[in-house]
């Protein structure tokens, strides 16, 4: 990790001052700095950026689930990192709204992009000094332009290496869609697109779910579910999530499901029960208050031998309180 923000340099500063007539009277940049030094460096940036750029507001944003600082540019747009060298002048065409170039080679067609109709979540892994990161971060800015449906989010793979070795990144620049499908080097937008579209939404896994939970999306997710009539199964690995911000924005898309699906809400109860012997004591006891806010058949009796049953007192507790929810709505 960065343990010192060593500022800007010379030639990064001139880099701003050249673009500062371009940026509105008014931007912002909101920042989730971690309590470490590399938090610190995310603020010393944005500090140094704010000094040599009067109108740009600083907005405090809360830390993710993973902890880890990051700069929010947009609803769509995030990094984790502190743009410098090559990647600063495309950071700062951004905060000025530019319009970015089409790849010069088989962009996709408007009507290829119109045709996503699930968010699909982006990384790109750069390198500072990366000579050929620049041209695939502006082609991504490019395509993230074209669609409210692509998310993005640039990671400086340096000083990140917890999520270098979870993405299993060698090389830069890597982009990877949905947590799964990685290009490294060139990247073809057109197969992005190809890929985008013709994704099955029921087999996104637990990263791509949580981050589309994460940015709002909880009832566009159980929209999804209840437009195809099933259950995405890694909402499940959400809800059994070991951190109680992670089952707690997966708990949202369960509430909407009663609302609109109380059939899929079952269905997603009968998973959580698969699991409940072999999860933590928190993470049954979320459980029971989910099984107490929806009516399924088989809940009571489950309810009854939690309570009768070899569990801590905290859980049969919960289902204590999950079938007096239960009775209180019948």
């Amino acid at each position: 990790t960065q343990s010192f923000y060593a500022g800007l340099s010379n030639t990064d500063k001139d880099a701003v001052i050249a673009k500062k007539e371009a940026l509105p009277e008014s931007i912002h940049i909101g920042l989730a700095a971690s309590k470490d030094s590399r938090g610190e460096a995310f603020s010393a940036f944005c500090e140094e950026l704010k000094t040599l750029i009067p109108q740009l507001a600083i907005k405090k944003e809360d830390l993710r689930a993973d902890g880890l600082p990051f700069l929010k540019i947009s609803d769509r747009i995030r990094y984790h990192c502190t743009p410098r060298e090559k990647e600063l002048p495309l950071f700062l065409d951004l905060l000025a709204g530019a319009d970015f170039p089409p790849p010069a080679v088989n962009a996709p067609s408007a009507e290829r992009i119109a045709a996503i109709s699930v968010p699909a979540f982006l990384k790109v892994y750069i390198a500072p000094l990366c000579p050929f990161c620049p041209k695939t971060v502006s082609d991504l800015f490019w395509l993230a332009g074209q669609s409210r449906l692509i998310h993005l989010t640039i990671i400086d793979g340096e000083s990140f290496p917890v999520l270098t070795e979870q993405d299993r990144v060698r090389s830069v620049p890597t982009v990877i869609l949905d947590n799964d499908l990685p290009w490294v080097g060139q990247v073809d937008l057109n197969e992005i697109v190809g890929m985008m579209v013709e994704r099955d939404p029921s087999k996104l896994g637990p990263d791509a779910l949580r981050s589309m939970i994460e940015e709002g999306g909880a009832g566009d997710l159980a929209e999804m579910m209840t437009g195809q009539e099933k259950i995405f199964p890694a909402i499940a690995d959400l809800l059994t999530h070991s951190q109680w911000s992670v089952r707690l924005g997966a708990m949202a898309v369960f509430e909407y499901l009663v609302e609109r699906s109380p059939g899929l809400a079952a269905q997603l109860l009968d998973l959580l029960w698969e699991r409940f012997e072999a999860a933590d004591d928190p993470v049954k006891g979320d459980m029971l208050y989910l099984m107490g806010q929806a009516r399924h058949s088989e809940t009571p009796a489950r309810l009854e031998a939690v309570i009768a049953g070899p569990y801590a007192e905290d859980v049969k507790e919960a289902g204590r309180e999950a079938l007096e929810t239960m009775h209180g709505d019948a």
